[in-house]
């Protein structure tokens, strides 16, 4: 799945997120994913068609089914809070935050899987001190 932090409408990071799930394996659909998080599937549909809305514990156990780490699903909490919100302040409030949200998390630096390597000092003083890496430096 793409990054859900660009997404603003919760139900369509959901429905995005089941069609992905879905397609991972032959044996999952709608009604199983329902079952998994205790709806009922014409619900569950309802919702990823926009025509109804999920409270917090439900948009959590969705997560929980699609593997979501914890600022994910609060993502996606807070996306549902704000489009189910009736008062202007607080929707500008929530909208303030996922803003806030959506600009740390897509910069590259959350996207890139990177690996730390730490060296020793032997490591580095092997480097420095052979002719051929200096050598290799200067090429370049």
């Amino acid at each position: 799945m793409d990054n859900i932090f660009q997404y603003l409408e919760y139900r369509k990071l959901l429905a995005d997120q089941a069609a992905s799930w879905k397609k991972q394996s032959p044996g999952r659909t709608l009604q199983s994913a329902a079952q998994k998080v205790r709806l009922q599937a014409s619900y569950l549909t309802n919702v990823l068609k926009g025509r109804a809305h999920l409270n917090q514990d439900q948009v959590y156990a969705l997560g929980s089914l699609f593997e979501w780490d914890e600022s994910e699903t609060d993502y996606a909490i807070l996306l549902m809070e704000w489009e189910r919100s009736a008062r202007k302040s607080r929707q500008d409030v929530l909208k303030k935050r996922i803003d806030e949200i959506r600009q740390a998390r897509m910069q590259v630096r959350h996207n890139l899987k990177k690996e730390v390597i730490e060296t020793t000092t032997t490591e580095v003083t092997t480097f420095y001190l052979n002719p051929m890496y200096s050598l290799l430096n200067s090429l370049v």
